[in-house]
């Protein structure tokens, strides 16, 4: 339960509020029929698919080593190009995104107690535009009272910099904020570098970090925790 010493709840995005995983899995297939099969059947786009997400890694669905690994064992059927496969997924990744079922209840809810929300996402220099799309799509903007890109502002997370400025951007104390992310190292790790308190979403295997620290609170989803 949120203790009341909290004036804001900060949140990240991807893995936080949506599964960026569920998002990549509803975008490959139409990308695998464009560009690697196009004359595949639907069982056999999803059998590629079905492959293609036991080789993504965590902090990219589009990582290189999942493509060698799906080519090598599905050949495509055109010359593959990774820029085309690249430029789609980010294409149409907004329109895939899906909130977590609890995301909007959760948010509501806090902007209700009053809390000020502030979203700090990480995301690359060009990619910006398609961040916003995102957060627009699954409409999250109208809860925010501030939204911070790293690639707009040129800090990224873990720097505790992004973090200070966003407290600064909403007029809080870093001490008065709950940072919220489901990335021990770049989430939970610069929220407390930046004298904030966190949530730790573990949604990926838990390897105990911070299991010590009273600092950090754990919960699977949001729902466990905002309650």
């Amino acid at each position: 339960m949120l203790e009341n010493k909290f004036r804001a709840v900060l949140f990240d995005l991807d893995d936080t509020l949506y599964s960026r995983k569920d998002g990549a899995e509803r975008t490959f297939p139409e990308m695998f029929h464009r560009y690697l099969y196009p004359s595949a059947s639907e069982s056999e786009i999803a059998e590629r698919v079905a492959f293609m997400m036991t080789k993504v890694q965590r902090d990219s669905m589009i990582c290189e080593e999942a493509f060698d690994a799906l080519l090598e064992k599905f050949p495509s059927e055109i010359p593959y190009d990774r820029q085309k496969c690249v430029d789609h997924y980010y294409r149409y990744l907004p329109e895939m995104a899906v909130p977590f079922p609890e995301t909007h209840e959760v948010l509501k809810e806090l902007k209700e107690k009053g809390l000020l929300l502030c979203m700090v996402t990480n995301v690359a220099e060009d990619r910006c535009e398609s961040q916003w799309r995102k957060i627009r799509g699954m409409d999250l903007e109208k809860y925010f009272d501030a939204i911070l890109l790293s690639g707009e502002i040129g800090i990224h997370k873990p720097d505790k910099r992004i973090f200070l400025m966003a407290a600064e951007r909403i007029g809080v104390a870093p001490k008065e904020c709950l940072f919220v992310g489901d990335n021990p190292t770049t989430d939970i790790s610069g929220a407390l570098e930046a004298g904030m308190e966190a949530l730790w979403l573990d949604i990926y295997p838990y390897d105990g970090r911070y299991a010590e620290n009273s600092r950090v609170r754990r919960a699977s989803r949001l729902s466990d925790y905002f309650n």
